[in-house]
């Protein structure tokens, strides 16, 4: 195997201007680490200097490893030899993940629930203000700087262009620092003149792509935000505005506006179920339209119709579930689909090889069901996926927990890769096997009118 200084390589997670970032194994106890390489790009070489670049980089972890807080990364470890790299703690899912932006920058991505761009936006304002008040602005705010542990929680990463307040790096006029709609207007043109407020434009602009799925490119593009839209304009007017004086001043005024504004959410989302009539009428879907079998997609082409998803990986067609829970058995059946499922399933999050186990101690205990439990597919998941954009969807009890959201399938992606379902945003990505998703048991599917309980 591959080694990078003590660590064993297991694969690459990303490249970026300045280098790779690998995942690797500490050699003693096997913990999954992300290591990143200095390796800056030919053309960064020969417009700022290799030797800049370098002390650059090493600034970066220096910054980095002085900072300890909850939405910040850390890092473990700082190798300067023949290869120079540091060490930092391994996060499987980023919110660019979440939200399914790629390299085509201006398409389109997944638009995420209220609830959860306020979440999502929360913690990122909070490690923003720690960093400033080090002193330090960012200067590349993006959905794929923005990583996830397993607790849903966001982490500020990535501080290779970050700068101290006051600081003048020299960049040069060829470089562009920050990325493409997300840099604020200032920053563009003067990469040095970039300040807090220019944290909070790239900020309110991954809160805006998070609400609406796309880029502020026309007035019109406003109308996609969530109902109430007035709720939304006015904290996104102020966060977006082109001149710096117009923003919020600082992260905590930012923070301020924004507990009125999730407490307006809220109190909004209250009212319209408190009016909300539900319909008892549902429509069955025929559990055979629902695939059983565990498939492999392979790595290359659009994969999407494999899955019974679109071109974003969201659910194709939604079901209208019929849940019957059963208290002492700690079991949900789903009436329209005819599957019974674990409530709860694992309390904590495993890698691959554990929910296979997971599942072969559900076989093992269990006396009625003994034999029938499986890992779902991305179908079975899609079905019980949580709606959270309308009042039909998000008045509606919901019986999973959504703390576990993040669930392995039994479909594959590649030897090392398996599919997961966010079901509580709705959609499936893939992982590697290594990473940490919850388990969910499913049995079935059992016809009406027999009971599984």
């Amino acid at each position: 195997m591959r080694k990078i200084g003590k660590y064993q390589i297991t694969g690459e997670l990303g490249r970026g201007g300045m280098g790779r970032v690998l995942k690797v194994r500490h050699p003693e106890i096997f913990r999954i680490l992300a290591a990143k390489v200095f390796a800056p790009h030919p053309f960064l070489i020969s417009s700022v200097g290799e030797k800049r670049l370098h002390s650059m980089f090493i600034e970066e972890a220096r910054k980095m490893a002085t900072l300890s807080h909850p939405n910040i990364a850390g890092v473990e470890d700082l190798h300067c030899g023949e290869t120079t790299f540091y060490t930092m703690p391994c996060y499987s899912r980023s919110l660019g993940m979440v939200m399914g932006e790629n390299a085509e920058m201006e398409a389109p991505c997944r638009s995420l629930d209220p609830g959860s761009a306020l979440h999502f936006l929360h913690q990122l304002l909070t490690g923003l203000h720690c960093l400033h008040f080090h002193r330090i602005i960012h200067r590349d705010i993006k959905p794929w700087n923005l990583l996830l542990d397993d607790e849903d929680r966001l982490i500020l990463g990535d501080f290779g262009l970050s700068r101290l307040r006051g600081e003048t790096t020299g960049t040069p006029e060829n470089i562009k620092v920050g990325s493409p709609w997300y840099a604020p207007p200032e920053q563009e043109e003067n990469a040095d003149s970039a300040d807090e407020r220019s944290d909070i434009y790239a900020a309110s602009m991954v809160f805006y792509r998070m609400l609406t799925g796309v880029f502020p490119l026309e007035k019109s593009s406003s109308d996609l935000l969530p109902a109430p839209t007035e709720l939304w304009q006015a904290f996104l007017e102020k966060g977006l505005a082109c001149d710096p004086s117009l923003r919020f001043p600082n992260v905590e005024k930012m923070l301020e506006a924004l507990d009125v504004l999730g407490l307006s959410w809220r109190r909004f989302r209250e009212k319209e179920c408190s009016i909300y009539f539900h319909s008892e009428e549902t429509t069955r879907q025929l559990s055979a339209e629902l695939r059983q079998k565990p498939l492999r997609t392979g790595v290359r082409g659009p994969l999407h119709h494999m899955l019974g998803a679109d071109a974003l990986y969201r659910p194709v067609r939604m079901t209208h579930n019929q849940f019957r829970s059963e208290p002492d058995t700690g079991l949900i059946y789903d009436a329209a689909t005819g599957l019974l499922w674990e409530k709860s399933g694992s309390p904590f999050p495993l890698n691959r090889r554990d929910a296979d186990q997971w599942i072969e101690m559900l076989n093992k205990k269990s006396d009625k069901h003994g034999g029938c439990w499986r890992l779902p597919t991305v179908p079975e998941l899609f079905s019980i996926t949580r709606r959270t954009m309308t009042p039909s969807e998000y008045c509606m009890e919901y019986p999973f927990n959504p703390r576990q959201a993040w669930v392995w399938t039994a479909d594959d992606r590649s030897y090392v890769s398996s599919w997961f379902v966010d079901i509580l945003r709705g959609f499936t990505a893939p992982m590697d096997r290594d990473g940490h998703c919850y388990v969910k048991g499913v049995c079935g599917p059992f016809s009406e009118p027999a009971k599984p309980f």
